[in-house]
């Protein structure tokens, strides 16, 4: 991260504060786009202040092993601000093939990258999630996709045996992961509580995982 201006954000109104990071770093990630306005499951494209991420990042404790992956990362701002972090690598998915082109030329732009960035055009509930540790969602979809992500998630769990963390902001479908044996809830932020603007909820998986019987990975 950049510390000094990670302090002087903290008095800063928020539309100058992300000025002053994307000035900084290099990149162009602010702006609403409506993704796919033929389409009712995939949610306008929308992000987080900076000083918001940085509050999220902190909260999930990442590692030099972690694998991050944003899970519809849009411009790429929350994932250029993970790859800011010493892990080990940041990954976006993001079916938009707009936004795809857009988060890549940030990510080849960024100043002061630790970790590689990839961005994978993907539908999230077909991506293969084996390889990350912690997955952050800014309600990117409806809950009938998020099930088949975390079906997804959870199955990776079975092919790749290891802990993970979700932060899942602006969670609109919490019970959907409330609905998971397999996860829980560590934190959960309310909004305008003096953490972020939008609630966030924080997730990991059980351990030792539950045995998964195939097909949906959610209780009934």
């Amino acid at each position: 991260m950049t510390p000094d201006l990670e302090r002087v954000s903290n008095f800063l109104p928020s539309k100058i504060d992300n000025f002053l990071w994307e000035k900084r770093l290099g990149i162009s990630t602010r702006g609403i786009v409506d993704t796919f306005p033929e389409v009712t499951v995939n949610y306008n494209y929308m992000t987080l202040s900076y000083r918001d991420n940085i509050r999220i990042l902190k909260a999930v404790n990442l590692t030099r092993d972690d694998v991050f992956v944003d899970i519809g990362c849009g411009k790429g701002r929350m994932l250029c601000c993970s790859a800011l972090c010493d892990v080990r690598e940041a990954i976006g998915i993001e079916q938009s093939p707009e936004l795809c082109a857009i988060a890549r030329s940030n990510a080849a732009r960024l100043r002061g990258r630790k970790a590689p960035i990839t961005i994978i055009q993907s539908r999230a509930q077909e991506f293969d999630y084996r390889e990350g540790t912690v997955f952050y969602l800014y309600n990117p979809f409806d809950q009938s996709v998020l099930g088949e992500v975390l079906d997804r998630l959870r199955s990776s769990l079975d092919e790749a045996r290891r802990p993970i963390r979700i932060a899942y902001a602006r969670p609109d479908h919490e019970d959907t992961l409330e609905a998971c044996s397999w996860l829980e809830k560590t934190d959960c932020w309310l909004s305008g509580r003096g953490t972020t603007a939008v609630g966030v909820s924080f997730w990991k998986s059980r351990l030792p995982v539950p045995v998964h019987s195939g097909g949906m990975s959610r209780t009934r």
